[in-house]
């Protein structure tokens, strides 16, 4: 790609990953292979695929009945009790705190009695806090989770916020709201809007207390392409993460470029277009009461499910490639920036993949195979 200077080649970092990660939260007990790709990178662009390290690790079996996780609730990994873990909720309504060590046990929180009969709700996980956001009801409900229990410290009623504005929220499996510093920030719509029921901006930004149940709503924050401004765009849904102190990285599920939003400076900054083709499949809304084209639609378009942010700021935007038989193999896809929106590499992704369990690890990233049997760690 023009602009590129320096040739990357993606390597294993025992420095970055294994130390902090194997070594003091013995990462993977069962380590069966390592497949080490012996050739060099040539030329500015590696392939992603030329260097994965493969875990052996059969996570799903570890589980009765199989692994069955809450998509509302998601899957999330974090530090707690200076371990690293994955969270999940299971059929049961009970939070699994569990520890990727094998021989260590889960820890099991019973949650049911705050989601039992929420239809739509999201969740945000972070060191020792969990959000929830209720969409039903309008409620934003804050908890202080250890690795035993699960306390109630605040639930704040939004409303306020979305009535007489013609706001509603955009609901989206594992992705409704973003929480930072005391802000809380919301993807809406505008079911009134002619703009494909969208407005100019993408998300509501809210001033939160733990203590107090009142909110101030600040301002409407970032914009939407102005391609999603037109009919036949459903892949809309929107991602928002902190990148530095005074910036935030915000994308699109089905738009193949980021963003970079400086706050201090109010300034918005895009980045490299992904494909230099645009090939998101349009919407037919002549078809919107057809359930099976919709589901046949939902399950073959090609979207931006992942964007992980590694610990050196290189971005990893994990992407399904579009497809025309919901029977035929699905074809994963992986573009790497660097803080600057620039691509840096790309490649296939050989192995199959289990979208809510792709996480952030060092100076890479770490995914599941749809079986939960084996993991891959990438890294640049």
């Amino acid at each position: 790609m023009s602009g590129m200077k320096t040739d990357y080649c993606l390597a294993w970092s025992k420095k970055n990953f294994l130390a902090p990660f194997f070594y003091t939260s013995a990462f993977f007990s069962t380590f069966l292979g390592i497949i080490v790709a012996l050739s060099s990178c040539k030329g500015h662009k590696a392939l992603l695929t030329e260097n994965p390290y493969l875990y052996k690790y059969d996570y799903g079996s570890r589980f009765k009945n199989g692994l069955n996780y809450d998509p509302r609730f998601g899957v999330h990994q974090i530090f707690l009790d200076s371990a690293l873990k994955i969270i999940f909720l299971d059929s049961d309504l009970r939070i699994n705190i569990v520890p990727i060590k094998a021989e260590y046990y889960s820890r099991i929180i019973d949650f049911s009695t705050e989601v039992r009969g929420l239809n739509y709700y999201s969740v945000r996980i972070t060191t020792n806090r969990l959000y929830l956001f209720d969409v039903i009801n309008m409620r934003f409900i804050i908890y202080k989770l250890n690795s035993d229990k699960i306390e109630k410290l605040n639930s704040i009623n939004l409303q306020q916020l979305y009535a007489g504005n013609g706001y509603s929220i955009s609901f989206q499996y594992n992705n409704c709201f973003e929480v930072d510093s005391g802000y809380l920030y919301l993807p809406y719509s505008m079911p009134n809007a002619k703009l494909n029921f969208l407005d100019t901006n993408a998300y509501l930004k809210v001033r939160f207390s733990e203590s107090d149940s009142a909110f101030k709503f600040v301002d409407k924050f970032l914009s939407h392409p102005k391609a999603f401004l037109k009919r036949g765009y459903r892949s809309t849904y929107g991602v928002l993460s902190k990148l530095d102190d005074s910036v935030y990285l915000y994308g699109f599920e089905g738009y193949d470029s980021l963003f970079k939003y400086n706050s201090k400076r109010n300034v918005i900054i895009q980045g490299e277009r992904l494909k230099k083709k645009f090939t998101f499949r349009k919407f037919d809304t002549k078809k919107r009461m057809d359930l099976s084209y919709i589901k046949w639609y939902d399950q073959t378009i090609e979207f931006n499910f992942k964007f992980l942010i590694s610990q050196n700021k290189n971005i990893f935007i994990l992407k399904r490639l579009q497809r025309e038989d919901v029977k035929s193999d699905e074809i994963y896809y992986c573009y790497i920036l660097n803080k600057n929106l620039k691509i840096i590499s790309e490649g296939k992704i050989k192995h199959t993949v289990s979208p809510f369990f792709c996480f952030p690890v060092g100076n890479g990233f770490l995914v599941f195979d749809k079986l939960l049997q084996s993991a891959y760690y990438y890294e640049i």
